[in-house]
């Protein structure tokens, strides 16, 4: 799932980087999608980005994340609008 979503909505720098690593397994990614409260309803979701300059500011808790602790990318999923 990682690897589709840099796909999808990655750089192309970012895609150029981690795709083929991801697909060979060299490397591997992470989602952060469950929250405290939420679980895994993605319609719930608290975590906020904002953008600030080039930057963007994250704001929120994630619960639990599969492989955490051993993928070298990991995808953080927040709201960047309104609710």
């Amino acid at each position: 799932m990682v690897c589709w979503m840099i796909d999808t909505f990655g750089t192309v720098e970012q895609r150029e980087h981690w795709i083929p690593l991801m697909a060979t397994m060299d490397k591997l990614g992470s989602y952060c999608l469950t929250e405290p409260g939420a679980g895994s309803d993605a319609a719930s979701l608290a975590t906020v980005a904002r953008r600030e300059g080039g930057k963007f500011i994250v704001n929120g808790t994630k619960a639990f994340i599969s492989g955490g602790g051993d993928t070298d990318v990991y995808l953080v999923m927040a709201r960047t609008g309104g609710a």
